[in-house]
């Protein structure tokens, strides 16, 4: 599960056109899309609205089809974990916004409305699991404390982003963070491929890193090779250094 967190400082605008792309049309399919959005209180509600906005916008159907911009769900599994965590979540309390059920005029079971959830709490399934379906749950947190006690307190840590206009605090958050990628006013899939992609130690976001010579690095082992040197007397040698497969 990845984060997004705003701050009382965050701009909004700039937030929502990040998390348009990021949380509804990827969220079935990205392992590094936002699983869910933790605010400052004070934006929090205006911020959802918005979010709100964006996944009514969108228009699930079929992938081939121009105007297209959410297909369906992986599996049937996916489907109903998506349900279960919808739901649950509108039973302890929370509020829907957008979405909040299937789409079966679409032609297939496996297509769930872009949904946004408020009024959620840390300790709904919702905001703890992987839901892999084009799910936003909200979180309102009173200030930068309580924002970085949620977001640690969680077993993902593949990518979190930050959003913020004060971008020394920004920088002071991400130092606190346990995640392999801490975006700054980016969202949680921004990555180049010459960059390394992983989870932080001690997660359940993978092992290792993927990207450029990180990859390398990852999956081989220095290992030193000597080759003797008769010019330099029977006893003298030189010396590579290569990777070796670990496997």
């Amino acid at each position: 599960m990845e984060h997004g967190e705003g701050r009382g400082s965050a701009d909004r605008e700039r937030c929502c056109g990040k998390e348009q792309r990021i949380i509804v049309a990827k969220r079935p399919r990205i392992c590094a899309a936002t699983g869910r959005v933790l605010a400052d209180t004070a934006i929090a509600g205006e911020l959802a609205e918005k979010i709100a906005e964006i996944a009514r916008s969108h228009k699930p159907g079929d992938p081939l089809h121009q105007g297209t911009t959410m297909g369906p769900l992986n599996n049937a599994a996916v489907v109903e974990k998506t349900r279960e965590h919808v739901d649950e979540a509108i039973t302890a309390g929370a509020r829907c916004l957008a979405g909040g059920h299937l789409l079966p005029d679409l032609g297939s079971d496996f297509f769930y409305a872009p949904t946004v959830l408020v009024d959620v709490t840390p300790d709904m399934r919702v905001a703890r699991e992987e839901t892999f379906g084009p799910v936003v749950p909200v979180i309102a947190l009173d200030g930068d404390d309580e924002l970085l006690r949620v977001a640690k307190d969680t077993e993902y840590g593949l990518t979190m982003s930050i959003f913020s206009r004060d971008m020394e605090r920004a920088l002071a958050m991400s130092t606190e963070l346990s995640a392999g990628i801490i975006n700054i006013n980016a969202h949680t899939v921004t990555w180049e491929t010459h960059m390394p992609l992983g989870g932080a130690s001690g997660t359940k976001s993978g092992i290792g890193r993927l990207g450029g010579r990180h990859t390398i690095e990852a999956m081989t082992e220095m290992r030193m090779v000597s080759i003797p040197a008769p010019r330099y007397g029977s006893g003298g040698s030189q010396s590579a250094a290569h990777h070796a497969d670990k496997g």
